[in-house]
């Protein structure tokens, strides 16, 4: 019993301790062909969207992360459900995943995907790569936790701490 006790502590205790970051995907400075856009059905209603797909018309932007851990990533974006609309989210270099247009074909609304895998990430500078694998990939917002079973379904966004862009020079 005692064992069960502590078991159900730690959890408490790791679970109160996860760390939820959120990154509105049309505040990112460098856009290359991306532009913004305005979505009423998304919370502060903008949005990300490419015109040109492939590496070079990536957005990106350098983040202050406050505190080192195993990530894992949440991405918002429109959904037709036609498997093509892709957009590879990266970190540091690192893919988390590619993420975009789930779902039922021709059932055109906003969702949220998970990465697989929770990705490791340092302390301080931290690089944001959106990288569009369709000429019409969009991205509302991007969800960085250390918990597991997570969910952004419901939940009220703007209690989640939003990390700025770094001032680069």
């Amino acid at each position: 019993m005692k064992k069960l006790l502590v078991a159900i502590a730690f959890a408490a205790v790791a679970v109160a301790g996860a760390t939820e970051l959120l990154i509105k995907a049309a505040a990112i400075s460098e856009k290359g062909e991306w532009t913004t856009g305005v979505n009423t059905n998304v919370p502060g209603g903008k949005i990300l969207f490419s015109h040109k797909k492939g590496a070079e018309n990536t957005a990106s932007g350098t983040y202050n992360m406050p505190e080192a851990g195993q990530y894992y990533v949440w991405v918002r974006t429109m959904n037709f459900g036609e498997k093509y609309r892709k957009t590879d989210v990266k970190f540091n270099g690192k893919s988390a995943g590619k993420f975009g247009d789930e779902g039922i074909k021709g059932d055109k609304k906003w969702g949220w995907k998970r990465s697989i895998a929770a990705i490791d990430l340092p302390a301080g500078e931290l690089k944001l790569e959106l990288i569009p694998l369709s000429n019409v990939s969009r991205v509302a917002d991007i969800i960085l936790t250390t918990d597991k079973d997570y969910t952004p379904v419901g939940k009220d966004r703007e209690a989640l701490e939003e990390i700025a862009e770094l001032e680069c020079e």
